[in-house]
């Protein structure tokens, strides 16, 4: 009975561990086991996706899995026979796999930084061409333009849109149309000067009309508002016309008077040596009288007061 019993249980154990069912159990644990391997691969790629900044799907590198094929079990009998393969082994992805998808992501995110630097560099480079370009025009319309902006009125005349040059025409041709009358001190006529025919010294005034200044100019600018000027008519010198009306005024022909001025001297005909003062007379100063009459013009005066007292040609040594 108890070798019957042993018997027995020798047999299960040689079914239980029998060739057949030992292969099979292997193959079926190998599958598992490069199943668990792939997940695990898997899982490692989507949680490198999702910590990445880069915004662009990112294609995983998966490598190839090869499934080990499951040799057909041979019956006991045959398995001598059976032709032995060679098992292909799963290879899990290894360091440098990993370091090729490192190195593309960093790829990728330089790419993308150099995109923005190239895009901050090129709205700079934009600002500063229109920096510039507002600069340029502020200075050359606004601080330091060529021609006076509209409104801008100099002695009267209306000279919007004018270069100096033109100004200093325009107001040359008016200003030569004005008249002064020369009267005594009791307010009677002693004769008339018209259409002086003068060029004018007033390049600087007309300068200084048309750039005031950058704080002037920006607060004109602002305003939105014109400018009026009063320029000094300086005549630049004589003229044809004023000379020929001048000399024809009754004073001027009277100018001589019957007592001349005498200068200052020492008496040496003596020992004392004695200074002997100086004579005025009634002769007039014909040039002093003449730059008067141009002061009152440049200052678009309408009459001219004539006291001869004033004009009496002084002695040269007075002591």
């Amino acid at each position: 009975m108890a070798k019957n019993s042993r018997s027995k249980s020798n047999k299960n154990k040689k079914e239980k561990y029998s060739p057949k069912t030992s292969r099979a159990k292997r193959a079926q644990e190998k599958k598992e086991q490069e199943k668990r391997k792939r997940n695990t691969y898997l899982k490692r790629v989507q949680h490198e996706r999702k910590t990445s900044d880069v915004h662009e799907d990112i294609e995983p590198v998966q490598p190839e899995i090869v499934e080990a094929p499951v040799e057909e079990v041979q019956p006991p009998q045959e398995q001598e026979k059976a032709e032995v393969r060679p098992e292909k082994l799963y290879v899990a992805p290894d360091e440098m796999s990993q370091r090729a998808v490192a190195a593309e992501n960093k790829h990728k995110r330089s790419k993308h930084t150099g995109l923005k630097v190239f895009a901050v560099l090129v709205l700079l480079l934009a600002y500063s061409t229109a920096f510039i370009a507002g600069a340029f025009a502020l200075e050359k319309y606004v601080v330091n333009p060529d021609r006076y902006h509209d409104g801008t009125v100099i002695n009267g005349v209306d000279v919007s849109g004018m270069s100096a040059e033109q100004a200093e025409e325009a107001l040359t041709k008016e200003w030569n149309t004005h008249s002064i009358v020369i009267n005594d001190v009791d307010g009677k006529e002693l004769g008339k000067i018209e259409n002086f025919g003068f060029q004018y010294d007033i390049d600087d005034q007309l300068e200084s009309a048309m750039k005031p200044g950058a704080e002037k100019a920006l607060l004109r600018f602002v305003r939105r508002e014109g400018a009026e000027f009063t320029v000094k008519m300086d005549p630049a010198g004589n003229s044809e016309s004023f000379k020929k009306q001048f000399d024809s005024l009754p004073i001027i022909a009277d100018a001589v008077g019957d007592k001349p001025s005498k200068n200052a001297y020492i008496d040496k005909s003596d020992t004392e040596f004695r200074i002997v003062k100086e004579v005025i007379g009634n002769s007039v100063d014909l040039d002093k009288l003449r730059k008067a009459v141009f002061d009152s013009i440049s200052r678009n005066e309408k009459t001219f007061e004539y006291r001869r007292s004033s004009y009496h040609k002084a002695p040269e040594i007075v002591s």
